[in-house]
């Protein structure tokens, strides 16, 4: 058998009981220490980092696990926490850390290397990537190619308030699809900041198939965002929706682990008498 477990720290250690959420992981790890604008107050990420991706490495780690029961036709347990999958996620802060003994601040709307980040137009923003020395062109300042403030890039970095400033102001006289379309001609890669409603009507995301329909057994018709792996060629078919709460247990239990119907009531009466516990549990989070 092959099974994973995910917890908040970790099944030993001196955290393995503490309750444990996203925020609080990611309070741990550090990243919320990222968020936000240098010496404000920091700030929540606006997507469950750690919850997502504890599901996906241990998705990882089963698939790694299959491999190996297909060679040794041995199963295994397969383990990981929220906590140790957000400082992986965060492998290169660490490492300039590591490297430098500072540990790193919050990140505001700049990219460390600059010119990279987001920028105010007239009409909303938009994130821009690396453009140096081909944004001059594209706001009409080629003078500060030859400025002996900007004119490499450690002075740029030295200078970069004074940078973005100039850069900013530029960007602040024209509307953001304008600019899209000047810094596209130039080759320079640049998005404008989307909301949800915005997203989903993308040209892009359309053409990917990105949000599918399906049909809840509860719901009814719903919308969702489709799986991002792309199997070239081979399954194919319409999406199903997610299962309810226990939908599968008795197939898995009965068709996957093969238990008996014996078995099964056991299990189940089981679940019965530490319900109680477990919604006292659920109601603490």
């Amino acid at each position: 058998m092959i099974c994973c477990s995910i917890t908040g720290f970790g099944s030993t250690g001196p955290y393995r009981d503490r309750l444990s959420l996203d925020d609080i992981a990611q309070g741990f790890a550090g990243s919320i220490s990222l968020c936000g604008e240098p010496g404000g107050t920091p700030m929540r990420p606006g997507i469950p980092v750690a919850d997502i991706s504890a599901g996906i490495f241990g998705a990882m780690g089963v698939i790694i696990a299959l491999y190996e029961r297909e060679h040794t036709g041995k199963g295994r347990k397969v383990e990981t926490n929220l906590l140790d999958v957000t400082m992986f996620l965060m492998s290169n802060h660490f490492q300039n850390y590591f490297l430098s003994g500072k540990p790193p601040g919050a990140q505001g709307t700049k990219h460390p290397v600059m010119p990279l980040g987001i920028y105010r137009t007239r009409n909303g923003y938009m994130t821009v990537g690396a453009m140096w020395p081909r944004i001059a062109n594209v706001i009409n300042k080629e003078w500060l190619l030859n400025d002996p403030r900007f004119d490499t890039t450690e002075k740029r970095l030295a200078n970069r308030k004074e940078f973005d400033d100039i850069v900013e102001d530029a960007f602040s006289h024209a509307d953001t699809e304008e600019w899209l379309e000047r810094l596209q001609a130039e080759g320079i890669g640049a998005a404008p900041i989307n909301t949800l409603d915005k997203t989903v009507i993308d040209p892009q995301v359309v053409y990917n198939g990105t949000v599918i329909g399906m049909n809840h057994p509860v719901c009814g018709p719903i919308r969702a965002i489709a799986n991002p792996i792309h199997l070239i060629g081979s399954i194919e078919g319409q999406p199903d929706p997610p299962p309810t709460l226990g939908q599968q247990t008795e197939e898995v239990l009965k068709g996957l682990l093969g238990y008996s119907e014996e078995k099964i009531k056991t299990i189940q009466q089981e679940g019965k008498a530490h319900a109680e516990e477990l919604e006292e549990r659920m109601l603490k989070i």
